[in-house]
């Protein structure tokens, strides 16, 4: 008979119910370190890469605008300087 997936793979909300109940009532033996450490690890790196995105972004931004227009602003306003 195939063995049922671990509850990690079933239900992912009801492992991270199970696990922070097991945490809080200190029975360390009988969570799922290894899925834990994994679970926290990408969670670091998401966390991460978030609080990093808006510097990225400004930076991006910034280059954008700092491109040179080949026209200053008054001439491309000025009617007079525009083609017929």
């Amino acid at each position: 008979m195939k063995e049922a997936a671990p509850l990690y793979d079933r239900d992912f909300f009801e492992w991270t119910a199970r696990n922070a109940q097991l945490l809080r009532e200190g029975r360390f033996g009988e969570v799922d370190a290894g899925h834990l450490a994994a679970s926290s690890s990408r969670q670091a790196w998401q966390d991460t890469r978030e609080s990093l995105d808006p510097v990225f972004s400004k930076a991006v931004d910034d280059a954008v605008y700092e491109t040179r227009l080949p026209f200053a602003f008054e001439q491309v306003t000025d009617q007079a300087f525009l083609p017929d």
